[in-house]
């Protein structure tokens, strides 16, 4: 059987994902279930959730009463997570002993004060959340998440996390993919370092799909995009190619008239992305849920990022201090091919006063990747 796996990636993938499942299916499942037999409190009311209680317990109203006096949520919090704690202020390693036998207790109070040296940089993710107005469009409290992650082009690892909503467009989610290809700006600037005439590839090229269950969801909102699943298609259909296990008859669909809500997925199996021409990433439906109080409830605030990789940000060459913004190719004032270059070191090095270059090279603007 491992071998049978090994030469049918595609029978690997089904078999560690899910089963086809739409977003309306879940929902009305999820509902059914809970309204029969476990949670009757979030759909009835107090009156109604408190009967069905009782004929589920067999007991009586103040037995119901007890429970919900012991089993609430305040009387499981200890003091350490009441409202006016903090946390930050906590310094109980300095009561362990200096002369403990115990290497975890000694190097734990010496980490700890050490830490507390050190400048403390909140993380990424928590400076990113969105601010929720006041007058904002609520999301529904029945409403379901869809948590999305998209792999790197290159290597196999998540560099991009998002919940969706069923009724967004799958462009709502295209929009939001932030690849390194479309930040490319093509041509030497050697000439132009001011940059004047320079525009990144994704605004003169914008044509991507998306592959879902043998369907190519096609971006057709600008008139110039290209159908990349033509050829893909016709290609599958000469000599009866569809016949291959794994291939099949593809069809196409409009990718901004389709929503989450119109698909059938399997949860944790690879799908396609495909902008640029050939930058291809696989996407992956991790998840499927009811929304929470903890989710951001602003309908704007969706699709919502969970995890952006970090950039490899790569230093100057020159100063070893600011960030690169230029490389150049060819270059007889730099000791490597290619070089990395500021934007003070490389107008300083290369340009007079005039902004006439001193030599002759290539210069790009730099484009950072991720990790």
């Amino acid at each position: 059987m491992e071998g049978f796996f090994r030469s049918n990636p595609i029978l690997e993938a089904e078999h560690f994902s899910s089963p086809l499942i739409s977003i309306s299916d879940f929902k009305n499942q999820f509902k059914e279930l809970v309204c029969e037999d476990f949670f009757p409190a979030i759909i009835l009311s107090n009156e109604e959730s408190n009967k069905k209680l009782e004929e589920l317990l067999n007991c009586n109203q103040q037995t119901i009463e007890e429970l919900e006096d012991v089993c609430s949520i305040e009387n499981l919090k200890c003091a350490f997570e009441k409202e006016n704690f903090d946390s930050k202020k906590v310094r109980g390693y300095e009561d362990f002993p200096d002369n403990s036998e115990l290497q975890i207790v000694r190097l734990t109070k010496q980490l700890k004060t050490k830490f507390e040296e050190l400048v403390y940089v909140p993380n990424f993710i928590e400076e990113d959340l969105p601010k929720e107005p006041e007058t904002c469009e609520k999301i529904p409290n029945d409403e379901v998440l869809l948590a999305v992650s998209v792999y790197h082009s290159q290597k196999r690892k998540v560099f991009q996390e998002f919940y969706v909503l069923p009724n967004q467009k799958l462009t709502a989610l295209r929009d939001v993919i932030v690849c390194t290809s479309d930040n490319i700006i093509y041509g030497d600037f050697s000439k132009n370092p001011d940059l004047s005439c320079a525009k990144p590839v994704k605004e003169f090229c914008q044509s991507a799909f998306f592959f879902i269950e043998k369907c190519f969801y096609n971006d057709t909102r600008n008139p110039l995009n290209r159908d990349y699943s033509k050829i893909i298609i016709e290609w599958a259909k000469d000599e009866e190619r569809y016949t291959v296990n794994g291939l099949g008859l593809f069809t196409s669909a409009i990718m901004e008239n389709t929503t989450f809500n119109d698909l059938k997925i399997r949860l944790g199996y690879p799908y396609l992305y495909c902008h640029q021409g050939n930058c291809e990433h696989l996407i992956v439906f991790n998840d499927m849920r009811m929304v929470s109080k903890d989710d951001p409830q602003a309908l704007q605030s969706y699709p919502f990022k969970v995890y952006q990789a970090p950039y490899k940000r790569r230093k100057c060459s020159v100063c070893n201090i600011h960030y690169a913004n230029w490389r150049t190719l060819n270059d007889p004032l730099a000791f490597d091919n290619p070089s990395l270059f500021c934007e003070r070191c490389f107008k300083y090095l290369h340009y007079t006063q005039d902004g006439k270059p001193l030599c002759d090279f290539k210069a790009f603007p730099h484009v950072e990747v991720e990790y």
